[in-house]
């Protein structure tokens, strides 16, 4: 054998074995990031380690999306270990197809903004797990919203307002019948500076054809291959397009036009050979019932003549009587004879009624021939017009679309990550003189959780909180933790010893039970207020706190008469979210801020909407901005009014 070809033979084999190894420490090193539930509890989930964090993820094996995939597994251990490359920080993400929201998760521990959408079905599943692992991680909260592959795209992601630095998808190839939904989907969020992360597991063939129609549309690069786990993570990027001239469009649409009018005189013509078909029918339908009548003339003169032949019989049987009786011979001789002229003359009617149906016969044959000839001229003279038209059109010429098309490629430069698998030890050093990225902000409180609550310390005592995940007013928010940090740190400022306090909007109750005062909230959410007031303040607090019914609007003037209820300090905090009743909150506010009483409102925040509030609070009140903690404001503000004047003027 050839030396050269033995080593070449081998270099493959070496090189065929190295791959093999590679693919299995990466598939290795991917699959140990899940964590294994050893402990058996009433709840079931999954557990993975992503962004120096532990993620639990709860299934739901009765729909295809809210199980996890693999593929999911792949694009986070990808972007949790090239951060250097792939810096989220503040950029825009939106997944496609989330599913359990595990890509979501990673994705805002590590710094982005995210939205994660899917189906209305999974969306309850997604919403639990993102509220789960992502409260009080991330510095910017995720958006779990719907989307439907290919429909109201516009009007629910506009192009000239949705921006998006990446796009995500994992595992999204499995539902056939809407791949090109998906495909539309793609090129909708995609515009010029987005990068699609897309991981994919190859199962069927037309995988393979949906990555070929993909690579129409986009840049596509692939960043891993993984063949033990059947996984191929690609990088993609839009291609431009080019845009028809007005004339290009105003050609097309006039020969569409003409199109439309050869197909339309077409379909005239098709009518009226239908048409003419039916008349055959119905011409052939009579000469049905002439053939019918001629038959039956034809059964008569049948009749006839076997009368005639018995007649003849009669008269051979009788010949000795007719020789004996000629008179008599002779008479039937005669009515022989007139039978006889009858038969010849019936003969001679159904001779002459046969030649009268060939005629007729004949002439309608020759009709319905030259009108089938003309009809066929006509229709012949038609598709040679449309065929003219079509190889006119050049905008339906393959060969000269594929000519006129300008691609405009887009090159960057490839970073080359190079893996050392032997520095394993200084892999470990780095690690641990590593600095920490992200720093806890100082008004986060010391805080664990347990098996359904959250345990917070906060003026040298452990207060435990329920949550409802299935109502905004359940669930604690930033602002209340920055108020309950500020209450604590800042007692000789506010002084509430011996003081009627009053909280609009508690919710779960943390910021009552740190001040010991009346929590006001929505009847629905009381249930969960009380209780929690009651486990963190019995036995501990000077005054033993209250929590009753409150909506915002005019209708407190009846409930809270002023007579009765007036307050020294009124608390607030992320009350700003249902935006149809700030107008009402404004008028609760103002209701009991009353001269001598002070309002403190914390906030974070979030759209447009928080912003024109707080424009009309400042207008309102005498306010001071007191701390700003992060993304929370915190405010202080009074009455401008004066006693006798909210005498004669009350709220509203």
């Amino acid at each position: 054998m050839d030396p050269r070809l033995a080593q070449s033979v081998q270099t493959e084999k070496d090189a065929k074995t190295e791959g093999v190894v590679v693919d299995a420490e990466l598939a290795a090193a991917i699959m140990s990031r899940r964590i294994i539930q050893t402990l058996i509890s009433m709840e079931s989930w999954e557990g993975y380690a992503f962004a120096e964090h532990q993620i639990n993820i709860k299934e739901s094996h009765d729909l295809y999306g809210a199980v996890m995939w693999p593929s999911a597994i792949v694009l986070c251990y990808f972007l949790d270990t090239h951060r250097d490359t792939y810096n989220l920080l503040d950029k825009n993400v939106i997944e496609l197809g989330a599913g359990t929201g595990l890509v979501s998760i990673v994705t805002s521990l590590l710094g982005a903004k995210v939205t994660s959408t899917d189906l209305p079905e999974v969306l309850s599943n997604l919403q639990y797990n993102v509220l789960r692992n992502t409260r009080g991680r991330c510095r910017h909260t995720p958006r779990v919203t719907e989307l439907s592959w290919g429909q109201e795209l516009e009007q629910r992601f506009p192009r000239a307002t949705c921006l998006y630095d990446y796009v995500f998808a994992a595992d999204v190839v499995y539902c056939h019948p809407h791949l090109v939904e998906l495909l539309d989907t793609f090129d909708h969020l995609c515009q010029d500076g987005t990068e699609i992360l897309w991981a994919m597991r190859f199962r069927l063939d037309r995988e393979n054809r949906f990555v070929e129609r993909f690579q129409g549309r986009f840049h596509l690069e692939e960043l891993y291959d993984l063949p033990s786990l059947s996984i191929k993570l690609y990088r993609a990027s839009r291609k431009e397009k080019r845009r028809k001239t007005d004339s290009e469009n105003q050609q097309s649409h006039c020969r569409e036009g003409q199109v439309t009018l050869l197909f339309v005189e077409v379909s005239v013509i098709f009518t009226e050979v239908t048409v003419l078909f039916t008349e055959v029918i119905v011409l052939f339908t009579a000469v049905t019932v002439i053939f019918t009548e001629v038959t039956v003339i034809f059964t008569e003169v049948t009749v006839l003549f076997t009368e005639v032949t018995v007649n003849f019989t009669e008269v051979n049987v009788n010949c000795t009587e007719v020789n004996v009786n000629c008179t008599e011979v002779t008479v039937n001789c005669t009515e022989v004879t007139v039978i006889c002229t009858e038969v010849t003359v019936n003969c001679t009617e159904v001779t002459v009624n046969l030649a009268d149906v060939t005629v007729n016969f004949a002439e309608v044959t020759l009709l319905f021939v030259e009108r089938l000839l003309s009809s066929l001229q006509r229709l012949l003279s038609s598709l040679q017009r449309l065929l003219s038209s079509l190889q006119m059109d050049p905008l339906c010429t393959p060969n000269q679309e594929e000519k006129e098309t300008v691609i405009v490629m887009e090159e960057k430069e490839k970073e080359t990550v190079i893996v050392k698998e032997d520095d394993e030890e200084e892999d470990v050093k780095a690690k641990e003189t590593e600095p920490q990225h992200q720093k806890t902000q100082a008004w986060v409180p010391t805080a664990y959780s347990k098996f359904g609550k959250e345990v917070f310390c906060y003026v040298g005592q452990e207060i435990s909180i329920f949550e409802a995940l299935d109502s905004y007013g359940a669930v604690i928010w930033p602002a209340a933790l920055a108020l309950c940090h500020y209450l604590e740190t800042n007692v000789e400022q506010l002084n509430l010893v011996d003081k009627a306090v009053l909280e609009l909007g508690a919710g779960p109750g943390l910021v009552s039970i740190v001040a010991t005062l009346l929590a006001t909230d929505l009847p629905e959410i009381l249930g969960n207020l009380r209780a929690n007031l009651l486990r963190n303040t019995r036995g501990r607090c000077r005054y033993t706190p209250q929590a009753a019914a409150l909506s915002w609007g005019p209708d407190v003037e009846r409930i809270y008469p002023r007579s009765v209820y007036r307050y020294d300090y009124v608390l607030a905090a992320d009350v700003v979210y249902h935006h149809d009743y700030l107008e009402e909150l404004l008028f609760t506010m103002r209701y009991f801020c009353r001269p001598g009483t002070t309002l403190i409102w914390a906030n974070k925040v979030r759209f447009p909407t928080d912003l024109g509030f707080t424009e009309d609070f400042k207008k309102t009140f005498n306010t001071t901005l007191l701390a700003e903690m992060g993304e929370v404001k915190i405010f202080m503000a009074t009455c401008r009014e004066t006693e006798e004047h909210l005498q004669h003027h009350p709220a509203g």
